[in-house]
């Protein structure tokens, strides 16, 4: 996975996600790119929605349908310019299926960021 965050100042976080799943996901058996766009809200414990597609050969198109991503986590300073960024995701098809998480379809991962 690789992460890119704008931090225009004080709460409101803009991040872009790519995620290569060399066993396919989402459907797929065939290796698959995913990128996710989110909207992230808070300063350490934040929370976010974020949208995404699926690319892969396993896919009718190439490509999957839309999906919806809920994020909640926590940023933490651990050295000058460096950043750890522990969270939770949970997957939708739509966006109205967010609302009702089932804990065994979350996803929990860590992120290593370095500000230039």
């Amino acid at each position: 996975m690789g992460t890119y965050q704008y931090d225009p100042a004080g709460l409101f976080k803009l991040q872009l996600d790519l995620e290569y799943s060399p066993d396919g996901f989402g459907g797929s058996r065939e290796p698959s790119l995913s990128p996710v766009a989110f909207v992230l809200l808070g300063s350490g414990l934040y929370g976010g929605v974020g949208v995404g597609i699926s690319f892969s050969d396993g896919f009718v198109d190439n490509r999957s349908d839309p999906f919806w991503v809920a994020r909640l986590g926590f940023d933490l300073l651990i050295l000058p310019k460096t950043r750890l960024d522990l969270h939770a995701d949970y997957r939708a098809r739509a966006f109205d299926e967010l609302d009702n998480v089932k804990t065994d379809g979350i996803t929990l991962g860590v992120a290593v960021r370095f500000r230039l």
